[in-house]
């Protein structure tokens, strides 16, 4: 199962676990993207399908630092957190960078990279050919876009929207739209 897929599949069944009712999931697009251009690409179009589809949103978990998603709301005047809570996996150097600065999870690749080797190795050494599960736990950097859950009658989106006037325009007024 690819890397998206496995973490998507341990969201959901970490999420049922913890009683959180179903979530909305969005997936966007399933390409790799190299370029922080193609990335911001996605994150605005993300942001603009949860306009669209998903109004009473209250928190967004995005599989990366998604740049175009916060561009996104800072643009249709979302206040992060008190309208949405935004937090991204992966903890880029350009999530402190971001307005607000983006609460992230990080994801210890040096633990995952030793944990990796010590089963190649026992495998290798040892002939060892059944399966070892191990847990590395992440760890959470509380920034500016995330808080406490609002209270039930929050408007969130459905404020800062139609303050807005929000208009969806297939992604023509994104920045990251350079004419192609």
């Amino acid at each position: 199962m690819p890397l998206r897929g496995w973490k998507l599949s341990s969201f959901r069944e970490t999420s049922k676990k913890l009683g959180v009712p179903d979530a909305n999931v969005i997936t966007v697009d399933n390409t790799p993207h190299t370029t922080s251009t193609e990335l911001g690409e996605v994150g605005y179009e993300a942001a603009t399908r949860i306009f669209d589809e998903f109004s009473n949103t209250t928190a967004v978990l995005t599989f990366a630092d998604m740049i175009g998603a916060i561009a996104n709301f800072n643009r249709h005047g979302v206040r992060m957190p008190s309208d949405l809570s935004v937090v991204g996996i992966d903890a880029s150097g350009i999530g402190k960078l971001m307005t607000p600065t983006l609460t992230s999870v990080r994801e210890p690749m040096e633990k995952i990279a030793d944990e990796a080797a010590g089963c190649l190795i026992e495998r290798l050494e040892e002939s060892r050919t059944e399966r070892r599960d191990t847990l590395v736990e992440p760890f959470l950097i509380q920034r500016e876009s995330a808080g406490p859950s609002p209270p039930t009658t929050r408007q969130g989106l459905k404020r800062a929207l139609h303050t807005s006037q929000y208009r969806h325009l297939d992604g023509a007024d994104s920045p990251f739209n350079d004419g192609r």
